[in-house]
């Protein structure tokens, strides 16, 4: 018989926004959901009530997100011819200090990682114990270490077989990464593993333009020439033999705020599997896999669950029934976050 899968849907006012978070229906609805391991989608009342013609794309919208949060895989990447096992992590971290003292030394840190398989199929999600600075490389070892052996269980992924995982990391990439990394395969000798470390940064100062590039002509004289110059998504310049730029905000994608970014990846000089324009064009491919959209994001998948988790945290840990406990013994497989 298959499971019984459930949602609950939850409706929503713009105005809940600026409640604090222990006083906002939504968040309390969510944490007392979810501590039964139901996930729950939340819809505005103002987007119900928007124009027919607008209504649909948010209705396929929702959709998407529902039947991604029941368990459904909506779509994956074309499958590559592998010859070995790859799973692909999202690794991020939520740092708290004290109320109003964002300059002072972090009283506590989680690490979180999502985990992927090639395709861009969602695997499952895990974190570390509120934990300090001190003890956060152990306590993401041991986050590693049981997502390689649950994963190695839902793939049936047999001992002595080789296994590529692949590490994307939001922050930059430090020696605790690394010794995390490097000491959860050493405590799992039963695969063959090779690894890469990859730092996805989009806060450094270097920008990309088209020059020939004059705006697009779908919009007014002055939108046109706010967009003007901007390169096209996808464009690759190499900056190294370990770096790449890659622009993922594309004219179609650009929205008026700024001067977008490219993101910068550096390829960890601890990696044992090198291949970085293999791992750059995974990156990019995985930037069309957030089942929260059926838009091409402008950071890949593993990024973006990442920093849902981690924004979502904050805000639940303000209600007081949340703990981390419920994402690894309820949530570990559900895509609670999006």
């Amino acid at each position: 018989m298959s499971p019984i899968l459930h949602i609950n849907r939850v409706m929503v006012r713009d105005d809940f926004k600026t409640l604090l978070p222990a006083d906002n229906p939504y968040y309390v609805c969510k944490v007392f959901l979810l501590s039964f391991g139901v996930t729950v989608q939340d819809v505005r009342i103002e987007t119900i009530r928007m124009h027919e013609r607008s209504l649909q794309w948010t209705l396929n919208t929702l959709g998407l997100a529902s039947y991604a949060k029941m368990g459904g895989v909506p779509y994956v990447l074309k499958a590559r011819q592998l010859e070995r096992h790859e799973l692909i992590f999202g690794i991020g971290h939520s740092v708290e200090r004290p109320p109003g003292m964002r300059l002072s030394p972090a009283d506590e840190i989680i690490g979180f990682t999502t985990v992927f398989r090639s395709d861009g199929d969602y695997l499952l999600n895990s974190c570390t114990s509120r934990t300090t600075i001190a003890q956060y490389e152990r306590e993401l070892e041991g986050v590693i270490v049981r997502a390689i052996q649950d994963v190695a269980a839902i793939e049936g992924i047999a001992d002595g077989e080789s296994i590529r995982l692949i590490f994307h990391v939001f922050k930059k990439t430090g020696q605790r990464e690394v010794r995390a990394i490097q000491n959860a395969i050493a405590k799992t000798p039963r695969f063959k593993i090779e690894f890469a470390l990859l730092h996805v940064n989009d806060t450094h100062s270097m920008r990309m333009f088209d020059r020939t590039y004059r705006g697009r002509i779908d919009r007014s004289a002055e939108e046109r020439d706010l967009s003007a110059c901007i390169a096209p998504r996808r464009l690759v310049v190499e900056i190294g033999p370990r770096e790449r730029l890659v622009n993922f905000i594309g004219p179609q994608q650009y929205r008026f705020r700024g001067l977008p970014a490219p993101i910068r990846f550096t390829l960890d000089r601890a990696s044992t599997f090198t291949d970085l324009d293999y791992l750059v064009q995974q990156a990019y491919e995985l930037s069309f896999m957030s089942w929260r959209s059926f838009n091409p994001g402008t950071e890949p998948v593993t990024i973006l669950y990442s920093e849902f988790i981690a924004r979502l945290n904050s805000r639940l840990k303000q209600v007081g029934a949340w703990n981390q406990d419920l994402v690894r013994t309820k949530l570990g497989r559900k895509l609670w976050f999006i």
